[in-house]
């Protein structure tokens, strides 16, 4: 399963819906490096921070992560990579659109459910997705936001448990997602 996790860091390409007031208990995780923080339930360990050169249509990048996983499978994904110019040429819609196309099927996910919105003034979007590995079902959601140079993604994945990705303790994570100035 652990090789499934890492295969999915690396398929969304390129995280962060506001939502409840006040941050929730758990575990903070601040990149300064990165400009942001989210707080993660006290359930997962610290994340392990890693880079990964990917190779994409307008050149090489540094993707940024940082993966927490629990034992049952479940885990959170946090990264960020930063993107030439050229890279934001296409339309901004286009470009979201590839970003969810680009994910969902390097994933051989199924999208349930999507909205945009903007997050501090950039562009956002959340994905709510299943997909099929290794005979386990998964349920995930992914949040990515552009701000130019960079994207950010949160990503979060349960196995054979869709409550888990709907938990309050899950959705108020994603909700704590922050920009560091």
């Amino acid at each position: 399963m652990r090789a499934l996790f890492i295969f999915l860091a690396l398929a969304v390409y390129l995280g962060c819906e506001k939502g409840a007031d006040g941050p929730p208990n758990g575990l903070i995780v601040e990149s300064k490096e990165g400009r942001f923080s989210i707080v993660l339930p006290d359930s997962f360990p610290p994340p392990e921070m890693s880079a990964k050169p990917v190779t994409t249509e307008i050149g090489d990048i540094t993707m940024h992560l940082y993966t927490s996983s629990k034992s049952d499978g479940s885990a959170f994904i946090m990264s960020y990579n930063d993107y030439p110019d050229s890279a934001f040429a296409k339309d901004q819609s286009r470009m979201m659109d590839d970003i969810r196309d680009g994910a969902l099927g390097n994933m051989n996910a199924r999208l349930e459910h999507q909205k945009d919105y903007t997050f501090d003034g950039h562009p956002a979007r959340t994905l709510d997705f299943s997909l099929s590995s290794e005979g386990r079902q998964g349920y995930g959601r992914l949040q990515y936001m552009i701000a130019k140079p960079r994207l950010y993604q949160v990503i979060f994945l349960a196995i054979d448990n869709k409550a888990e990705r709907d938990a309050e303790t899950i959705q108020q994570s994603f909700a704590s997602f922050k920009l560091l100035k």
